[in-house]
């Protein structure tokens, strides 16, 4: 925000009236990045994305195990119902109906 500009600073002059200013032209005040914080906060985040990430695979993994369960039960319901239809046919059949 101070970067781009969007903020100015007033401060008087030697006339006796304020001008305002860029806040990077301005020789008093100085931009410091604090690495220990900045540190801090990456911990944090890889920490984070790390749990986040395990969560994300063990989603996956049963996801996958669910995909396998419906293709077993789809693949058991296919195979009953052919069961079932050869079943009728043949009695169909044997009795002559």
């Amino acid at each position: 925000m101070l970067q781009n500009g969007m903020l100015f600073i007033s401060k008087a002059k030697d006339d006796g009236y304020y001008y305002q200013g860029n806040y990077a032209t301005d020789p008093y005040i100085k931009e410091i990045s604090d690495d220990t914080l900045i540190a801090q906060a990456e911990a944090k985040y890889t920490t984070e994305k790390a749990k986040l990430n395990s969560k994300e695979e063990t989603l996956d993994m049963k996801m996958k195990n669910l995909d396998t369960e419906i293709s077993s039960l789809t693949t058991e319901y296919d195979t009953v119902k052919n069961t079932i239809s050869k079943n009728i046919e043949k009695s169909f059949k044997r009795y002559n109906a």
